[in-house]
């Protein structure tokens, strides 16, 4: 729980990926080793490992986003970038996804990153232009939402 050492939480990392596809135990351990650590070499470990063991699963996607934001390391953040591609399992995933990575895309810092292109195209193949409009533009506007209520039906299908 405890362990400080950068081998031996890449080599509880990779032991868990053999034996805990889909544990959600093994995948709690490892959501909290990334929320612990500031090593990014751990980090990034650790973001391969969930893709391997946690596909779909909401706090490893969540997880994998706040990485995303909070660490400098462009390695790391490709990494991230084309796990979240592996991992997206529906819909509402690719919404997340596309809200939390449109900062990344705009900023100035990231303007040029291709992973960030490539996972926000893979989204853009997997909603409909309404969902991803209002995926892109949540913070702004919720005209779909409003749009399905008087519809009476889901924006999500």
């Amino acid at each position: 729980d405890q362990t400080s050492d950068k081998d031996t939480r890449g080599s509880v990392a990779e032991i868990l990926v053999r034996i805990a596809v889909g544990n959600e135990g093994a995948i709690a351990r490892l959501i909290q080793l990334l929320d612990d650590t500031s090593d990014e070499d751990t980090r990034g470990s650790v973001a391969d490992s969930l893709v391997r063991i946690a596909v779909g699963n909401e706090g490893a996607i969540a997880s994998l986003i706040q990485l995303l934001d909070a660490t400098s390391d462009e390695n790391i953040r490709w990494s991230v970038a084309d796990s979240l591609g592996k991992m997206i399992a529906n819909k509402q995933q690719y919404y997340q996804v596309v809200s939390a990575l449109k900062f990344n895309l705009t900023s100035r810092f990231f303007y040029h990153k291709e992973c960030f292109y490539q996972i926000t195209w893979q989204c853009a193949q997997n909603l409909t232009y309404p969902e991803f409009y209002m995926a892109w533009h949540s913070e702004k506007s919720n005209i779909w939402k409003i749009l399905g209520k008087h519809l009476n039906r889901p924006i999500f299908s």
